[in-house]
């Protein structure tokens, strides 16, 4: 750790502080030579005044202050002049569109999102499964008792069969209509998936912006109080020779205390404001970063387009200019289309309602079955005319709801 005497030059070069204005070495040159030319004008040297008012600002490098690892006082920092702030070539750089881009990439509520919407494609598929055919196997184990099973109308006392069953919907509005307000449901998943996407691109955006504004604002207010300090310094000059009084050298004092604690707060916005810009990205909260400027015409390009600014410049043209707008903000609402879904869905459910009083449900369904072997009492009868040991069914199933309540 170095402290410079001389101030601005060497803190630049790598000293950790500096007590001195920016100009002094240049005050010293200025004076020494107007000595000289006065001693050379006949002047003697012994009634040349020798001192010469220097402010104390002091003046901090914060790289230097980063890789010392030690850090001035809040109260120093508020007071001093930073140099380097914001060098600092480990913390990450970005700017609007790679903020943009990763919020929308690494976001952990995005994330969740798509997940569910990915997931809910299940449930139509669940719902388009009614539509299709329907198909289980089953086999049965089954044990009488032997008196019962000596008769010849009775199976065997030991049985095991065997049965495959095929079911096929040939109409059902009900069912149809599960499937399409599935669909419609997801669709309305899918679209406020999106929206929470544009969402989190406009609470990035926001911090962005408002880091910069935070940094601005510091800045600008930093300034100021170091303006105040040159006119206190100037306040007190006069007061010394008697050209203004105690009360400027006051007010001056009083402004820059109000100046400091406007600079403390403005600190605390802009480091609030950083870590939501964290929070979006989803990277520890204190973790630093650089942020690039956003130039005026490289952001909003669209608005400084030929074929805006002709729309521009009269009533006439703004009116059609916010008509287009308007209309395709419109278009392009996932809101908007989000209620296009939940409306179309619930006619859809009011309509499978009013059918339900005249449209039948149709099925076919069939059944295969087979005896796969016996044992004990009645297994070796041979009874005349018996069937075979293979049974097989189909039916043409119509049912209509007579009343329900």
């Amino acid at each position: 750790p170095v402290f410079s005497y001389i101030g601005h030059p060497l803190v630049r070069r790598g000293a950790l502080a500096g007590l001195n204005k920016v100009d002094w070495i240049n005050r010293l040159a200025r004076r020494a030579a107007l000595n000289a030319r006065k001693i050379l004008a006949g002047k003697p040297a012994s009634d040349l005044p020798v001192g010469i008012s220097r402010q104390a600002q002091l003046m901090v490098n914060i790289r230097t202050a980063r890789i010392l690892g030690t850090y001035p006082s809040f109260k120093a920092l508020t007071d001093a002049t930073l140099i380097n702030e914001a060098e600092d070539p480990t913390t990450r750089a970005l700017d609007l569109m790679t903020v943009l881009e990763e919020a929308i990439l690494v976001n952990l509520g995005l994330r969740a999102g798509g997940r569910s919407a990915a997931a809910n494609e299940g449930v139509v598929d669940q719902a388009r499964a009614g539509l299709r055919p329907q198909a289980s196997a089953r086999a049965t184990a089954t044990l009488i008792d032997q008196d019962r099973a000596e008769s010849a109308a009775s199976p065997a006392e030991r049985t095991l069969s065997g049965a495959l069953t095929l079911s096929q919907v040939i109409w059902s509005d009900a069912v149809w209509a599960n499937l399409s307000v599935e669909k419609l449901g997801q669709l309305r998943r899918n679209l406020a998936w999106e929206q929470d996407r544009l969402d989190v691109a406009l609470v990035a955006a926001q911090a962005y912006l408002n880091v910069l504004l935070g940094q601005t604002q510091q800045n600008i207010l930093a300034a100021n109080l170091r303006l105040s300090r040159s006119n206190l310094e100037r306040a007190k000059m006069r007061r010394s020779l008697g050209a203004a009084s105690s009360a400027e050298v006051y007010r001056l004092e009083s402004q820059i205390a109000g100046q400091r604690a406007d600079l403390i707060a403005a600190a605390t916005q802009r480091k609030l404001a950083e870590m939501e810009m964290n929070r979006v990205l989803a990277y520890p909260l204190e973790q630093p970063f650089t942020l690039t400027e956003v130039a005026l015409d490289e952001q909003v390009s669209l608005l400084l387009d030929p074929r805006v600014t002709q729309y521009a410049d009269n009533i006439v043209g703004l009116d059609t200019l916010k008509d287009f707008l308007v209309a395709k903000g419109l278009r392009a609402a996932t809101e908007l289309h989000q209620i296009d879904a939940d409306l179309a869905a619930q006619k859809r459910l009011l309509l499978a309602a009013r059918r339900a009083f005249y449209s039948p449900d149709l099925t076919l369904a069939g059944e295969v079955s087979q005896l796969l072997g016996e044992g004990g009492e009645g297994a070796d009868l041979d009874i005349p005319g018996a069937p075979d040991d293979t049974d097989w069914n189909l039916s043409l199933n119509l049912q209509l709801p007579l009343w329900e309540g």
